[in-house]
């Protein structure tokens, strides 16, 4: 019946042990899955971030030349009504 027992529990022991490493191979390729997964996301937020600042700088420099485009016509009108003021 020691045998017996032995046995059984041996071929139980041996069971969860391959039970434990199947789990652990299976955890970790899933893990390597995930952290593929999180680098494509990172490089296309940091492809996403960089279009972003190149658009935010652009418009930045857009409003800029806009004013003094604006500060430039109204001086240009000032000019202007002054010169015709004088006929």
């Amino acid at each position: 019946m020691d045998e017996e027992l032995k046995a059984y529990l041996d071929g139980k022991f041996a069971s969860t042990v391959q039970l434990i490493e199947d789990t652990s191979a299976s955890l970790q390729r899933e893990v390597g899955t995930v952290r593929d997964t999180l680098v494509g996301i990172q490089r296309r937020l940091d492809r996403q971030a960089g279009l972003i600042q190149t658009g935010s700088r652009h418009t930045a420099r857009m409003i800029e030349w806009s004013e003094k485009v604006d500060v430039a016509l109204d001086e240009l009108k000032d000019r202007v009504q002054a010169l015709e003021a004088r006929e």
